[in-house]
């Protein structure tokens, strides 16, 4: 057991009337045995400072008490007794500032317990939650509580009690504002317990929370309103207010620091995606903190496959008021973060009320430079600047240029690339500004003003005005209009004609759910040139963001002619269609408030109109300036780069050869017609080399490849096992080999085998022979860094949902569940016609993981089977599915032509999967059955009428042929077992039977109205299932 070091504190008022507390605790001086504030005072505290890391520190200003959370014993006991117990009513009042700490983990900010009258604690569940808990531990009725309270910043805490009040008897305030009222039925009785920081009076919180105390105390009553804002403005930092339209923030990167400990939040994952939305299990990274040559960078390295995150921080010299300049306008620059459904903040401002100013989903991740421009606010108080960043394994990196905050719009930076410069020399002779002035209808002042009064203000590309009649954008001429009157907006004909009531089947429904009208508003600009480039000033009003099913949120953008493009009219008739280029963001795509365009045109003919065309409703793309580029040539003549195809080389004739495997003391060699693979188990067990029989490519590899075992944290490699056991018998090869006790105390068994077909296939048992259970994820066999000839011509192909085949850095890692339906993965390069193919044969679902990456070093892949969900019981042993590796010639088709072999050989179709009308169907057409389900998704009347249960089916299929001139390929039933007692129609999980027919008007009624499709009209049936 620890020492406890035993000090005492001193206290600065005692017994006071009126408005006064009790007793008040600071820790601004070294009081008696040196630990903490100090007036003369009739209830000394104590501290228990049993980690001997317990110390005052000063900051700013303010002097606290910093108490680790690295062991439960240190704590401050203030007093007990008959001072402290007050049944009746009592408020407590603190100071406190934690910091980021594990989930799971509580510190008491000031009380007793939560059963011993009062409890007010911190705990980083919630996002960060106060909890104030009076006489018992109810959560609805003994809590008081305000979540999402991010760590890191000083927070003023009264916590107040009335047992005589009507109404509300429990108050809970924050910096001066209600958090939280409630009633709280107890009735209190006496305790003399001890009350403390730090710890309860029973000392058994699990009290690992770092946190800063800098001064408590307690009243006799419960504080009015106007008392609690009056002790927060007397103590609350004072502000300095800054002078003049514009503040940049000092945010060098001396100034930052690395938050640690804000690993393991709380998971919460999309139950479709499973994309996870906060920390789940996350780790904290080693973020690198660098100067850039335009302000700051932030960047992470992932660990692939564990979410890796990075925190850090920087604390202005004074706090800062900012009332008078509510928004902020942001140079940066971001790539690889990830992307959650609850989009993750990237760059906050600190203070009394935190306020985010740049999210995942917000930020453009493409490496280049962005600005954006949000309304943060009247922020009274702001601290500083917090940066944060998330990754699956990508690099992920952020650069902050610069930070301006600003008094209004007119006060915002000017926008990137813009400048009033004119254009120098004999180049502007190349160009012809075009006047809109005649169709000028719309203002961009009042644009963004619009924009910004939505309920998430947020701009990219904020240019609000032009400062001159004439600028220049990446060294184009443009003609632009400073008045009010600066944009060509076409009129949104029929804006509203969508949202008209129509009726469907006897059903009022809007007209933007049936047969609803598309937008096609043109807006015309005469040239009456011949142009070999046309540039336009855009300016579109977008949103900040899109939801997305079941994936994150991303920024707004036009990609495709489908939402907008640009027509080009000439004098004989011809009419070139086409989508813009993005000058800045050397793309095809729109985005942003403003940005410069181009699209090439033909200088042989002579351009008559320019025509831009809006197809999406509620998104306008605008026109605030055109420019033609009269000279011959173009400035940007690639505005499409095709992907270099290689055609892999013939595939070679391989002549057959005998398979054989061959043991030299701890070396055995497995060769086939078309490989020869090469084990070492002089140390545990290695692929020392991988030869291909047809071709001298090199397969270089890592000398870590072969197996890998993964518990917990902890991976042990192939190579950190021993080899107890090795022989060979005709074409197969047995090694044994053992964990190390101590470690992990398990046993494997590899069974080796050539076969005659060229391939190598693997088995893996294994037995824990230990007393524990345990939790090994087994990969078998592991490929690290494998180059085929070089890095560059070395690709990947993994046939997920959303197939990956690049030789570029990727990640990939799916279970064999519905989004990767088959069982192997390929490595190969198409240049040297050299592939490696790597696979399961599994014929009972056992559930398995693959892993396939490439970055700088090469590829690498592994089958995984076991893990948390498999564990192994003492005395329990598995045999693995059996697994192959294939070398083979050509690129990934050789590959899945092997998978499909093996496929073939046992696979018989089942229903429909070798029919002609399934292989060719294009159309299917999905109905849902649920009232709920079909209002909220589809927007139309269920295929079966809820009180009848009558089917719509013809009446649907005449307006599907009245549409679209045909019936579907195949008509599909989804959501037809559903709950309708339940939220928006439950699904009931696959549990298919009486009730979901009874939905259906019973069996029969919803048998023969399939019958009637599939003989009555010859129309293919599916019906919609989770497995």
């Amino acid at each position: 057991m620890k020492r406890a070091a035993l000090l005492f504190l001193l206290l600065s008022a005692t017994c006071l009337t009126g408005g006064s507390p009790i007793a008040r605790w600071t820790f601004d001086e070294a009081g008696e045995k040196g630990a903490a504030a100090s007036v003369p005072a009739g209830f000394p505290g104590t501290m228990a400072n049993a980690s001997g890391k317990v110390q005052r520190q000063t900051e700013r200003k303010r002097t606290f008490l910093r108490i680790p959370g690295t062991d439960a014993g240190d704590c401050v006991t203030l007093g007990e007794g008959k001072a402290f117990d007050l049944p009746q009513r009592f408020s407590l009042e603190a100071w406190f500032r934690p910091h980021a700490s594990p989930p799971g983990s509580y510190t008491m900010i000031l009380g007793k317990r939560y059963d011993q009258q009062c409890q007010l604690d911190w705990t980083p569940n919630g996002g960060g939650t106060i909890e104030f808990f009076v006489g018992g531990g109810h959560l609805t009725e003994n809590r008081a509580s305000a979540n999402r309270i991010k760590p890191g910043n000083w927070l003023h805490i009264v916590a107040s009690y009335d047992s005589q009040a009507e109404g509300p008897n429990q108050w809970l305030y924050l910096n001066g504002k209600l958090a939280k009222a409630i009633h709280n039925p107890v009735k209190l009785k006496s305790s003399l317990a001890a009350l403390r920081i730090a710890q309860n009076s029973a000392m058994n919180m699990k009290s690992n929370v770092r946190a800063d105390w800098d001064e408590v105390a307690v009243y006799d009553h419960a504080l009015s309103a106007a008392e609690i804002t009056a002790l927060y403005e007397a103590k609350a930092e004072r502000t300095w207010r800054p002078e003049g339209k514009t503040w940049s923030p000092p945010f060098e990167a001396a100034r930052w620091q690395s938050r640690q400990g804000a690993s393991g939040e709380d998971a919460q994952v999309d139950r479709m995606s499973g994309i996870k939305q906060t920390g789940g299990n996350s780790r904290a990274g080693e973020g690198r903190l660098a100067a850039a040559q335009d302000g700051v960078r932030f960047s992470l390295k992932g660990i692939p496959s564990t979410r890796v995150t990075g925190d850090w921080h920087t604390t202005f010299p004074e706090a800062v008021d900012l009332t008078k300049l509510p928004y902020c306008v942001i140079r940066y620059r971001a790539r690889g973060a990830q992307r959650a459904m609850t989009p993750i903040p990237m760059l906050t401002l600190a203070g009394d009320e935190p306020h985010v100013l740049l999210t995942s989903s917000h930020a453009i991740q493409d490496g280049l430079w962005h600005l954006c421009a949000v309304k943060s606010g009247a922020i009274r108080r702001a601290t500083g600047l917090e940066a944060g960043l998330a990754t699956l394994g990508s690099e992920a990196e952020l650069e902050v240029g610069s930070i301006h905050f600003a008094a209004s719009t007119d006060a915002f930076p000017v926008y990137l690339g813009l400048t009033t410069d004119a254009v120098a020399g004999a180049r502007t002779k190349e160009f012809t500004t075009v006047d809109l002035g005649k169709q000028y209808n719309d203002s961009l002042t009042e644009r963004v003003d619009r924009l910004f009064s939505s309920d998430k203000p947020f701009l990219r590309n904020p240019l609000t005005r032009f400062p001159t009649a004439t600028v220049a954008w990446h060294g184009v001429p443009f003609a632009v209009a400073t008045r009010d009157a600066n944009l060509v907006t076409p009129e949104a004909r029929n804006a509203n004609v969508n949202q008209e009531q129509v009726e469907v089947f006897g059903v009022s429904v809007k007209r933007a759910s049936f047969l609803p009208e598309s937008r096609n508003d043109p807006l015309t600009v005469a040239v009456n040139a011949k142009v070999s480039e046309v540039f336009m000033l855009l300016s579109c009003d977008f949103p900040a963001v899109r939801k997305r099913y079941s994936r994150p949120p991303i920024p707004v953008a036009f990609t495709d002619i489908e939402a907008f493009s640009v027509e080009l009219h000439y004098e004989n008739g011809d009419v070139d269609e086409s989508f813009p280029y993005s000058m800045a963001a050397k793309g095809h795509r729109i985005w942003g408030l403003s940005g410069a365009y181009v699209v090439p045109a033909d200088p042989a003919k002579q351009l008559q109109n320019i025509v831009l065309r809006n197809r999406t409703w509620d998104h306008t793309v605008s026109l605030a300036a055109l420019t033609l580029r009269t000279a011959p040539d173009r400035l940007f003549p690639t505005l499409a780069a095709e992907p270099k195809w290689t055609v892999p080389p013939t595939v070679p004739t391989i002549m057959p050869r005998p398979a054989t495997m061959v043991r030299d003391g701890n070396t055995i060699t497995a060769t086939t017609s078309h490989a020869q693979l090469v084990f070492d188990c002089s140390k545990g067990f290695r692929i020392a080399a991988i030869r291909p029989q047809w071709s001298d490519t090199s397969i270089a590899l890592s000398p870590t490849s072969g197996l890998e075992i993964k518990q917990g944290d902890t991976t042990w490699n192939g190579t950190d096992l021993a080899c107890t056991g090795l022989s060979v018998k005709g074409k197969n090869a047995r090694i044994v080999l053992r964990c190390p006790p101590p470690d992990l105390p398990l046993e494997l068994t590899l069974t080796i085998t050539v076969r005659e077909n060229g391939e190598i296939r693997f088995r893996v048992e294994a037995l824990n022979p230990g007393l524990e259970v345990r939790k090994p994820a087994v990969r078998f066999p592991v490929i690290r860094e494998a180059t085929l000839g070089t890095v560059a011509d070395t690709w990947v192909f993994f046939p997920q949902y959303r197939n990956v085949m690049t030789n570029q850095a990727t990640f990939c890692k799916q279970p064999n569940h519905r989004g990767f339906p088959m069982q192997f993965m390929d490595i190969y390069n198409p240049v040297a016609g050299v592939g490696m193919c790597l696979m399961t044969q599994s014929l009972t679902g056992e559930a398995v993981q693959y892993c396939l990456a490439k970055d700088g070093t090469g590829a690498n892949a592994y089958i995984e089977s076991g893990g948390d969900d498999w564990p192994l019981s003492p005395g329990q042993s598995v045999t693995y599915c059996p697994r192959v590796l294939a070398l083979h010639p050509g690129d990934w088709r050789e590959g899945a032509a092997i998978y499909r072999r093996w496929a073939e050989s046992w696979y018989r179709p089942v229903g429909s999967q070798d029919k002609a009308w399934f292989r060719k169907a294009v159309w299917i057409r999905s109905h849902l059955s649920s009232e709920t389900g079909a209002k909220r998704i589809a927007r139309m009347p269920p295929v079966v009428e809820p009180k009848s249960k009558r089917f719509r089916l013809a009446e649907y299929l005449e307006q599907d042929r009245l549409l679209l001139g045909l019936d579907p390929d195949i008509l599909h039933f989804y959501v037809w077992a559903f709950d309708p007692e339940g939220t928006g129609d439950a699904a009931r999980n696959g549990e298919y039977g009486g009730a979901d027919y009874a939905n259906m008007g019973g069996l029969a009624n919803f048998a023969g109205a399939i019958a009637g499709l599939q003989e009555g009209r010859r129309m293919p049936v599916s019906l919609y299932t989770i497995w």
